[in-house]
């Protein structure tokens, strides 16, 4: 898979647009088939959102990487925490099918389902 959605986390978009433009800058004149999704959330934080509500913290980030699996497209990760969460994310949940059934249960609820079909990686 070639194509990449541009995942670019809650502080690129808000705090460092420049960042944003200039990736997208790049990876057109890279001749890199990207484009963004406007339905993403916070990824979430790695830290803090782990360690409060793990199954919370796995459901947030398996949605997000839902958005990207509906649009046959692997993600394109700006920040390293959201790179960090949403990569660990994908590779438990494509392993760990008591956990990936456990999401899926939640995410059902709204309309998605994890199919571990897509990968993550970083801009770096």
């Amino acid at each position: 898979m070639s194509r990449y959605i541009l995942y670019p986390g809650c502080f690129i978009t808000a705090r460092f647009p420049h960042i944003e433009a200039a990736t997208l800058r790049v990876l057109q004149e890279l001749g890199v088939d990207s484009e963004r999704a406007d339905n993403f959330s916070c990824c979430p934080d790695p830290i803090s959102s782990l360690m409060v509500d793990p199954e919370v913290w796995h459901t947030v980030a398996a949605r997000n990487i839902c958005i990207a699996e509906g649009r046959g497209m692997n993600m394109l990760t700006l920040c390293a925490g959201c790179n960090m969460t949403l990569h660990r994310v994908n590779s438990e949940l494509k392993e760990d099918e008591r956990l990936r059934d456990e999401v899926n249960r939640h995410l059902e609820a709204i309309g998605y389902r994890f199919r571990g079909v897509i990968d993550v990686r970083s801009i770096v």
